[in-house]
């Protein structure tokens, strides 16, 4: 797990984290641009982890500088069995780990280094925090689109949110 930088994100409440434990992929988003007149490119991936006592959590993980990306989705629930090996051994340049999907071969990409964000209680306010941190790095990479598209996904998810809890009230009383 060291080839993961903020692990202890996630082994601070999953002690016995391994990449077994990733279950789904909650969102996937690419995107591009220059850093002190450089290009580059980030993949954000959010996964659906369980631990052994029944707990979701919801993980965005920062793979920098992807290449050779393929993924498949057949739908809304992706689930995944994820492998993420370092590959810095064979010498190739801005290549350092291989993540592929074993089982079904649904995702694969070479990256030069893999960050660990946050880590979160999966429950209906996920998708209201991903939409918060997925504004504040557009914030902080000057993209408006993002944010616009952030903005547009948080007031989605807190309008469902709501009418989860309204719905509750009704059925409670």
């Amino acid at each position: 797990m060291k080839m993961i930088k903020n692990v202890e994100l996630i082994t601070n409440e999953i002690q016995d984290f391994s990449f077994v434990k990733i279950r789904l992929i909650n969102s996937f988003y690419v995107s591009f641009y220059k850093e002190f007149g450089e290009n580059k490119s980030l993949l954000e991936i959010d996964f659906v982890i369980d631990d052994d006592n029944g707990n979701r959590f919801l993980v965005k993980f920062h793979f920098h500088n992807p290449e050779n990306i393929h993924f498949e989705s057949g739908g809304p629930y992706h689930q995944i069995s994820i492998e993420i090996q370092d590959i810095k051994d064979k010498g190739w340049e801005n290549k350092r780990f291989e993540v592929i999907d074993y089982e079904e071969n649904t995702l694969h990409f070479y990256n030069n280094e893999i960050k660990g964000l946050y880590m979160a209680f999966y429950d209906g306010t996920a998708q209201e925090f991903q939409a918060i941190v997925n504004f504040q790095q557009g914030n902080s990479l000057n993209n408006q689109q993002q944010m616009e598209k952030s903005i547009e996904q948080f007031e989605l998810a807190d309008k469902k949110f709501n009418d989860y809890y309204e719905l509750k009230e009704k059925v409670s009383h």
